[in-house]
């Protein structure tokens, strides 16, 4: 039989976990709706050719990817390098694949990962 103190301590590790992963989502949900709202507020010629071009290639990316924009970037970056790797094997030069698209699916990506890193190239 379990004592009382270890059970104790199995409740407490439980409800630290929940409120953390609580906390993960909640975050991932406010930035996505503030990354949406913000691309809801302004039209695009009202951009800065930075804000702009930014759009531009999260665009590109989700037709590449298959993918809506807000799904890109609430993906986790496990996900997103899965599904790139699924689409290299298709796309992929050695495995019968344009090479323009290889590179095109290679630039997204990277693009992608610095978005979610906060880096961008």
């Amino acid at each position: 039989m379990i004592s009382l103190k270890i059970a104790f301590k199995i409740i407490i590790f439980c409800i630290i976990v929940c409120f953390t992963i609580r906390v993960i989502k909640g975050a991932r949900k406010r930035f996505s709706e503030y990354y949406n709202k913000r691309l809801n507020q302004k039209t695009l010629e009202s951009l800065s050719p930075y804000e702009r071009d930014k759009v531009r290639r999260i665009m590109d990316a989700s037709s590449i990817f298959r993918r809506s924009p807000s799904e890109l970037i609430r993906m986790p970056e496990y996900e997103l390098s899965k599904l790139y790797k699924q689409l290299c094997k298709i796309h992929h030069p050695d495995h019968g694949g344009r090479e323009e698209n290889f590179k095109k699916l290679s630039e997204s990506y990277n693009f992608l990962k610095s978005l979610k890193k906060g880096i961008l190239i």
